[in-house]
């Protein structure tokens, strides 16, 4: 059967079901409103009915009253004998037209801004529907949205036959998405059907992911159900993104099998980001294991990354026996890369353990190279010795690399005695390169003995060339000096050619009258 025309049945019964009473009245409460209208007197319209637990009220006043306002049964004696059940209903009537609806308790404070109340009686619930869905087609969109929310406050299947009504109307999309909304709050189990339909059949993008969003604050076994057809089977991913968002942040959502298997067959990025982060935020222990077996076993990479990211943030420590695994056996780097990334989660320096372990141990370079990175951000005392060893004994230039610029993330004290062995002793010249570099980062003033004898001493031609450079991008200007005198006088042609390319590239005026003199000369 259609959903649309199941939908359209639902809604067909529901208007002919017997309304509740709250209490007996006069006239139609539609009447006194056109009564009360016919004033040019603005005023507080003030009836009740009875309504459900405040669960999606919008409480336009309420919360914004001075304590010292009178109550509102105060200001209208008639609230007093308010039945059990009820609440109050409060429209402001200005120039005969409805401005602001609000539900409100008889005993809160509310200020009546200087006009007058007309009571309307005790009225029951279905004669309220009917007079504030005889509203909602009319005035602002915000006056409409809270017309809506409190259409369904009332305990009333009118109420709900009211929303239905709403949903699949050709009215504009926002109301039709707080009709969603607001029919997901009654907690009523017949709305399952009218919501499943709008995901299905409504031609508006936003009110098919809200209808479905809905679903998912509905929270019953019915409407998770419903939620888990529309993730596996829907034509556009994003519904079913907002699907898969809904179902797994449902207070009582548990994972089943279903969705074990949907999860190893799905692709779609958006769908699968939806899960996993979903999965994160759900603290039971039947997430926390499906996000394990996807960052292990799913067939698309992206999926496993992020759901080691998400599996070590929600679970800390417990998540370390999957990383492990994850270190040990994956093979796409960016997974591993992710993994140790994920370590800087690990709380009281366990994650600092494990990757000064990969650094020291691990057969792929771009893990050692990460957790060298990973070392940095997290230091201990004995972190600049590991990462010098790094430095100089790793096989791999890339660690070798990222083994110094993490030395150079260090607090001052800790790296500078290092780089400066490392820039004077390394048997690597990649390595004084490097070092040198990091160096002159630092402390642009104590990397220039170094410097000066790189230029002058060292036996590699790259090392003396990066010597000169480093001379010249030296931040505080202190190299200028000794920039000069290389170009002057260094012995190795070629290095003082160099030397006068950098002076000429340079702003500062001293390296202008160098040149100048040198050219005179």
């Amino acid at each position: 059967m259609n959903l649309r025309f199941a939908a359209a049945l639902i809604l067909a019964a529901l208007l002919n079901i017997a309304v509740a009473t709250c209490a007996g009245s006069g006239s139609s409460l539609v009447s006194a409103w056109n009564d009360a209208a016919k004033s040019t007197q603005d005023a507080w319209l003030v009836w009740t009915a009875a309504t459900r637990d405040f669960h999606h009220g919008h409480f336009v006043f309420y919360g914004s009253i001075p304590s010292t306002s009178p109550s509102l049964e105060t200001q209208v004696s008639e609230l007093t004998e308010t039945p059990e059940g009820c609440a109050v209903v409060v429209g402001r009537l200005q120039k005969g037209i409805l401005r602001e609806i609000d539900l409100e308790r008889p005993k809160i404070p509310f200020d009546d801004e200087g006009l007058p109340f007309r009571w309307l009686g005790h009225r029951n619930a279905a004669e309220s529907v009917e007079l504030l869905a005889s509203f909602a087609a009319s005035g602002s969109a915000d006056l409409r949205e809270d017309l809506i929310e409190c259409i369904a406050e009332h305990d009333d299947p009118k109420a709900i036959a009211a929303l239905a009504a709403i949903l699949n109307s050709d009215r504009p999309a926002v109301d039709r998405a707080s009709a969603a909304e607001a029919l997901a709050a009654t907690g009523d189990a017949k709305v399952v059907a009218l919501l499943t339909a709008a995901v299905d059949s409504d031609p508006s993008l936003n009110v098919r992911m809200v209808a479905a969003e809905a679903l998912g604050d509905h929270g019953s076994d019915e409407s998770l159900a419903a939620l888990q057809t529309i993730i596996w089977s829907d034509r556009d991913g994003r519904i079913r993104a907002a699907a898969a968002q809904a179902m797994v942040s449902a207070d009582d959502f548990e994972v089943d099998d279903r969705l074990r298997e949907g999860i190893d067959a799905e692709t779609h990025p958006d769908v699968l980001e939806a899960l996993i982060d979903g999965l994160g935020e759900n603290a039971a222990s039947s997430s926390a294991s499906l996000l394990g077996h996807i960052s292990t076993n799913h067939k698309v990479a992206d999926a496993r990354a992020m759901a080691v990211e998400v599996l070590v943030s929600s679970s800390g420590e417990e998540a370390l026996p999957i990383l492990r695994q994850i270190l040990e056996k994956e093979n796409d780097e960016d997974v591993l890369e992710t993994a140790v990334e994920a370590l800087l989660e690990l709380p009281r320096g366990i994650g600092r353990k494990e990757a000064a372990h990969l650094l020291k141990r691990h057969k792929d370079a771009k893990v050692r190279a990460t957790a060298a990175r990973v070392l940095a951000e997290d230091p201990d005392k004995d972190t600049a010795d590991l990462l010098a060893r790094a430095a100089e004994k790793d096989h791999d230039e890339e660690v070798r690399s990222e083994a110094i610029q993490a030395l150079a993330e260090l607090p001052r004290e800790s790296c500078a005695p290092v780089l400066t062995r490392l820039a004077t002793k390394a048997a690597s010249v990649d390595v004084r390169i490097a070092a040198v570099e990091s160096l002159t980062e630092i402390d642009p003033s104590g990397a220039l003995p170094i410097l000066e004898r790189m230029a002058w001493s060292d036996g590699d031609e790259d090392a003396r060339s990066e010597a000169v450079w480093s001379l010249a991008d030296n931040s505080d200007g202190s190299g200028l000096p000794m920039l000069i005198k290389v170009a002057r006088t260094h012995p190795d042609r070629d290095l003082r050619e160099e030397a006068i390319e950098a002076l000429a590239e340079s702003d500062d005026p001293r390296a202008q009258t160098a040149l100048q003199a040198m050219t005179r000369n």
